[in-house]
């Protein structure tokens, strides 16, 4: 194998990640760092894919440590690797910490590893933590460069549906509209809300007019009910 070739490296360790073979992995990882001066951060990427495939907790906590003390060019992507392994593995601390020193390292954006934040509270049905998540992402976001999931905005609406809660929805609403996210679904979610609770809203039917909201049978039911004419 020849020394300038990274990529045979790279090739070789995901190879190995892939037969489940860690000390094969190890042994490529430390050629790959005798054969060159400077491991580089796509290097680094490489081993922590392998890592976290191979599900080898002490081992990627070395390696992200000794990534972070050497690397001289930040790459966000290896932070998010980092956190999202993390997140998996319960390290719910580690996952913030490595938010934390990234956010010292980087001016961002940082909505990839607020998403996953998010998506852990929202599973734990932590509330108002994922929201704070989600109002972070919105203040970082530029020329609708990135929207939460269906998914997530599922998971919210019908949070607030089930607690019955139309301030809780409607908040989230408005940050929503910041993303332009505020679809037929999300004012769907939002009327069973308000359905749920009993409550009418006067303005409704102007809001989703202003918003381009397309009317099918279910909205115009849930409409008619929210807003009686």
């Amino acid at each position: 194998m020849g020394s300038h070739d990274r990529v045979a490296y790279h090739f070789l360790i995901s190879l190995y990640a892939g037969i489940n073979d860690l000390n094969e992995v190890n042994r490529v990882w430390n050629s790959l760092k005798s054969a060159f001066p400077k491991t580089t951060n796509m290097s680094y990427l490489k081993m922590f894919q392998a890592l976290i495939t191979l599900n080898d907790v002490n081992g990627f906590q070395i390696c992200f440590e000794e990534w972070k003390s050497s690397c001289s060019s930040f790459d966000v992507r290896l932070a998010n690797y980092a956190i999202r392994a993390f997140l998996g593995w319960g390290m719910i601390k580690d996952a913030e910490s490595t938010l934390h020193w990234a956010v010292k390292r980087s001016s961002g954006p940082f909505f990839t590893a607020l998403d996953m934040f998010m998506a852990h509270y929202l599973k734990d049905c932590k509330i108002d933590m994922a929201l704070r998540c989600m109002e972070e992402a919105a203040s970082e976001v530029k020329n609708n460069e990135w929207q939460p999931a269906p998914k997530r905005v599922t998971a919210f609406l019908k949070y607030f549906e089930e607690e019955k809660d139309v301030e809780g929805a409607e908040k989230f609403c408005k940050i929503l509209k910041n993303f332009g996210g505020l679809d037929s679904n999300a004012y769907r979610l939002l009327l069973q809300t308000y359905v749920a609770t009993g409550r009418t809203s006067l303005e409704m039917q102007k809001r989703m007019r202003e918003d381009d909201i397309e009317m099918d049978s279910e909205l115009g039911d849930l409409l008619q009910s929210v807003c009686p004419e």
